[in-house]
């Protein structure tokens, strides 16, 4: 008899601490929502660059990060005076073309963006930048630096 009380002891002792610790053990760790990794979903544009030839402002740009992410872009243009680049003015755009990522004047090729423009006015300067939509709306638009192109006379 005392050989039973020696295994079934143990036994009983085992499920009475997981019963007592069982509940509290589960209660472990962090208790908030899951948040997205935002920093991995992000796009930004690098490399900007602009000329204006045969009557067209063609843009390039690389994009920085997760490029599939974006859903359009939008072209801000304004006219820039003879005077040049003005640094400390506002950037007030006068026009903006709006562009799906499949418009026949962009072409996305891996991290690099072409944009091809012909609706300008010749010998006039601009200033442009590109505001690119981000397929999760909180994580709201990418604006890239103000761009000045002169017109080559």
């Amino acid at each position: 008899m005392t050989r039973k009380i020696f295994f079934v002891t143990p036994l009983l002792l085992c499920a009475a601490l997981l019963l007592c610790l069982g509940p509290w053990l589960s209660g472990c760790g962090k208790k908030t929502w899951p948040e997205p990794k935002a920093d991995m979903e992000r796009f930004d544009f690098k490399e900007l660059s602009g000329e204006i030839a045969s009557g067209c402002l063609n843009i390039k740009a690389r994009i920085k990060g997760k490029k599939d992410n974006m859903t359009n872009l939008a072209l801000e243009l304004a006219e820039s005076g003879v005077e040049g680049d003005c640094p400390g003015c506002p950037f007030i755009p006068q026009t903006r073309l709006e562009l799906q990522t499949n418009a026949p004047n962009l072409t996305l090729s891996g991290a690099k963006l072409a944009l091809k423009h012909c609706e300008i006015k010749p010998g006039v300067n601009y200033r442009w930048r590109l505001v690119g939509a981000n397929s999760y709306p909180g994580m709201g638009n990418v604006v890239s630096k103000v761009i000045l192109t002169t017109a080559g006379r």
